[in-house]
């Protein structure tokens, strides 16, 4: 049986399962689930907002053993493929944008907030935040390219068997990583690529230019191909896809 505590409300499901690792006694596995959040996280600090009860929203802990830090790519890997064959039931046409948000009909439905405790050359353990744009259909004008499960493919989606289905992948692809078989991890994350191989416009230092999407190397930077053809490696948060 899991460990699931499930909330009405919290600030930050991250910030208090981060509080509870701490404690060694808190369970390898552990998951926090609120149905609103006051003060949800996004990546590089940008606010998660989601109305109370319509979306999923849960974090999750995961102790690693003799995970190394240049391992947290693939680990990071891992996480955006569960998510993606968790929904792919509903649709085949989820994909993942790089570094870790899903997206549908060029729409974002998920994103995933990685916080690692690191000792040394290993992670000690990861906090992974989730948040799944469920059943709302409605979203502020800020938010102009988040959507929802219901508003793209028509379905309403109960929140803990969603939760269920999402836990259960990432069970199995971590286990990927521990049975050394990121080569299929890596694998499935390139094909489910969102905007691979087509020209797309990207912004960097307030600046416009247009390249194609060809990989991402071991260290998770993206490679673009550029209009001279030259392959140029990108660190996450150092460019911008211009949707």
């Amino acid at each position: 049986m899991r460990n699931i505590f499930k909330f009405d409300t919290v600030n930050s499901t991250n910030d208090l399962l981060l509080k509870w690792a701490e404690n060694i006694s808190t369970p390898n596995g552990s998951i926090i689930w609120a149905l609103g959040q006051h003060k949800g996280r996004g990546q590089h600090g940008r606010v998660w907002e989601s109305n109370t009860g319509e979306n999923l929203m849960f974090s999750m802990l995961i102790r690693h053993e003799g995970m190394s830090v240049m391992e947290q790519f693939i680990f990071n890997k891992a996480i955006s493929v569960a998510i993606l064959k968790s929904l792919h039931v509903l649709s085949p046409n989820f994909k993942i944008k790089w570094p870790n948000d899903i997206y549908l009909n060029g729409k974002k439905i998920a994103g995933i907030l990685i916080e690692n405790s690191i000792k040394g050359k290993y992670i000690d353990y990861s906090v992974i935040g989730i948040g799944v744009n469920v059943n709302q259909r409605k979203f502020s004008k800020e938010l102009e390219n988040a959507s929802s499960l219901i508003n793209e493919t028509g379905i309403e989606v109960e929140l803990e068997n969603l939760l269920y289905q999402i836990v259960d992948h990432i069970e199995f692809f971590v286990n990927y990583i521990h049975r050394k078989k990121c080569r299929k991890i890596l694998k499935i994350y390139l094909a489910n690529l969102y905007r691979k191989d087509t020209i797309s416009v990207f912004k960097k230092d307030g600046k416009k230019f247009n390249g194609i999407i060809r990989g991402i190397d071991e260290f998770g930077r993206i490679k673009i191909e550029l209009e001279n053809e030259e392959v140029v490696l990108f660190n996450n948060g150092e460019i911008k896809m211009m949707i």
